[in-house]
């Protein structure tokens, strides 16, 4: 009778214990294949659109939510691409991340690899980690580039077309492949009344071929169509 009752308890108390225990702490490490540590990296959950940047050791801290299993992702400028399924043994150690070196990567003055914390702060960073339907371009991804003329620039990028509305880049807009649908230009949080693109480009850039993957909070400048947001354009 008493072990039936101790049981009861025991029962009563985990059940207890999982209602109010409805999130948890992923703390890890972000460090590349020669073990050393990756500074200012995106470690995302998509799913539950959470994210974090790693400190300049490596180190990261991100609140998850328990309910099922997550993919994390990793980015940072000069590695491929990282995408890890945890399991809930994950969930309680500490998890490691590697990264494996991609295309070198120039260090302007500033953060390692470019980051750059007044773009931060425009949400940049985070919509890069999330978004799966659209192009971005940093800073030091344009730095790198030959040319910095925007037309030039959005040349080759999947699902738009550069039109150029006169004899030089500086009156040229962007329409969606096929369509003929002009995409919007927001330059510095502020729409370009006549959808043209500026001669060149100084910061970064996202594109968001079609209305239903831009943003919410840009979706209003969209008008049906898709968006160019340009950052210290």
């Amino acid at each position: 009778m008493l072990a039936c009752l101790l049981l009861a308890t025991v029962a009563a108390t985990a059940a207890s214990a999982q209602s109010v225990n409805t999130g948890t702490t992923l703390r890890g490490y972000v460090g590349d294949t020669e073990g050393k540590p990756v500074p200012y990296a995106y470690v995302f959950e998509r799913t539950a659109q959470r994210f974090v940047v790693s400190d300049a050791d490596g180190w990261f801290v991100l609140a998850l939510p328990i309910q099922r299993a997550q993919a994390i992702g990793t980015r940072r400028i000069g590695y491929h691409p990282l995408e890890t399924q945890l399991s809930q043994g994950d969930r309680e150690k500490l998890l490691r991340l590697v990264l494996t070196p991609g295309a070198p990567a120039t260090r302007p003055s500033g953060k390692p690899g470019g980051y750059d914390e007044s773009l931060d702060r425009t949400g940049f960073y985070r919509r890069m980690a999330l978004a799966s339907n659209a192009t971005f371009m940093t800073v030091e991804q344009i730095e790198r580039r030959s040319s910095r003329e925007t037309a030039s620039l959005l040349d080759n990028v999947a699902g738009i077309d550069v039109i150029s509305r006169g004899a030089t880049p500086a009156r040229s807009s962007i329409a969606r492949s096929g369509s003929g649908c002009t995409l919007g230009v927001v330059i510095d949080g502020r729409r370009a009344e006549d959808e043209t693109l500026p001669a060149a480009v100084s910061g970064a850039l996202e594109i968001y071929p079609s209305a239903a993957a831009v943003p919410e909070e840009f979706r209003h400048h969209a008008k049906g169509c898709g968006l160019v947001l340009i950052w210290g354009g």
